[in-house]
């Protein structure tokens, strides 16, 4: 597999299918160009963490070993205004 159809796998790590392993790197960026838009977009909340996919890092977090709890997530369409 090379380096670019490998990224984009760990990337798309909840889309990914056996069946893409035949596709090549640019069939597999054209399939999933919404997938890889949604994931693109980073939290407005830049200023503690910096640049990051909220959902992304969540769902790497949640399949550790040392979590062994369940674990529920959401996030508000709108957010509040704060004076």
């Amino acid at each position: 597999m090379n380096t670019s159809k490998s990224t984009s796998n760990v990337f798309l790590k909840d889309y990914i299918t056996p069946e893409d392993d035949e596709l090549d790197t640019k069939e597999l960026l054209n399939k999933y160009g919404d997938e890889i838009s949604k994931l693109s977009k980073y939290e407005n909340e830049t200023a503690v963490f910096g640049f990051y996919n909220a959902w992304w890092v969540f769902g790497e977090v949640a399949k550790t070993s040392e979590i062994d709890y369940a674990i529920f997530m959401a996030e508000p369409k709108r957010r509040l205004q704060t004076h």
